[in-house]
């Protein structure tokens, strides 16, 4: 199989070139197509110009005739994964059907927010769990969400920590934080991990990391997120927490000035 990777073209078996119409838009002309092999696109879906390039670019592979995957690192509209208001879009319906229009042979998402992603997307799966978790003595879920995501990770629940955060429906605020049992809890000085699946203002993690400071201001704490989505975000990471880990799924982060301190998982 070979890849052709839409977020770096030196990883790319199939050579691309991206421009833009002067009315701004976008168009992709690929390099030569190799018809005796299957295809692996790999690609961000951050923007509609992506979601855009990704559908023109199956186009030219399904009127090759070759047989592709898609493999999508960050997929847009996974947070508005139900109906909110009549007034309001679907949006991750909105963008399912683009992906399902493309008629690839599978799909890959990474880190989808919801069961409803595979569920929407026809032939879908998650991609691998990009992060190590084996050397903490804790894992802490932030929220109910993240809970449900990840229930598959650990077995033994007793080294387990569970959180809640209090949201304003109308607003979007967060109001408050609490550990659900933080008895569980035993010694000092223990490693935990903050695990989940997007940190976007990163409101929601400087919560959490006050709150199992003050069960334990010596525990060694670390955060491992999939989708990073701003560098404001990020940088409050760097602030609570003694170890960020992140990938480069949203962004090529390990490129931005001022965030060496972050270890970038590459996906």
């Amino acid at each position: 199989m070979l890849t052709l990777n839409l977020t770096n073209l030196e990883r790319s078996d199939i050579k691309y070139t991206f421009g833009t119409f002067p009315d701004g838009e976008p168009f992709v002309k690929l390099g030569e197509i190799n018809r005796r092999h299957s295809i692996k696109v790999v690609t961000r879906v951050t923007n509609p110009t992506e979601l855009f390039r990704l559908m023109q670019v199956c186009n030219v592979l399904k009127r090759h005739g070759v047989s592709y995957d898609i493999h999508i690192l960050y997929l847009m509209g996974t947070r508005m994964d139900r109906v909110i208001s009549f007034q309001e879009p679907f949006t991750l319906e909105v963008v399912a059907e683009c992906i399902n229009s493309l008629k690839a042979s599978w799909v890959w998402v990474d880190s989808p927010h919801s069961e409803r992603t595979l569920e929407l997307i026809q032939n879908c799966s998650e991609g691998a769990f990009p992060f190590d978790l084996e050397s903490y003595d804790y894992i802490c879920y932030p929220d109910k969400g993240a809970a449900e995501r990840y229930d598959y990770l650990l077995e033994d629940t007793r080294d387990l920590l569970f959180c809640t955060k209090v949201r304003n429906p109308e607003t979007g605020e967060l109001s408050g934080f609490s550990i659900t049992n933080p008895e569980v809890y035993q010694g000092e000085g223990k490693s935990v991990c903050v695990v989940d699946d997007l940190c976007d203002g990163g409101g929601t993690f400087v919560g959490i990391a006050q709150k199992l400071r003050e069960l334990d201001p010596t525990m060694d704490l670390t955060i491992k997120v999939t989708h990073a989505i701003q560098a404001s975000g990020i940088d409050k990471l760097r602030q609570h927490y003694d170890h960020v880990e992140i990938t480069n799924s949203y962004a090529e982060w390990q490129e931005k000035p001022g965030l060496k301190v972050i270890d970038v998982c590459s996906v």
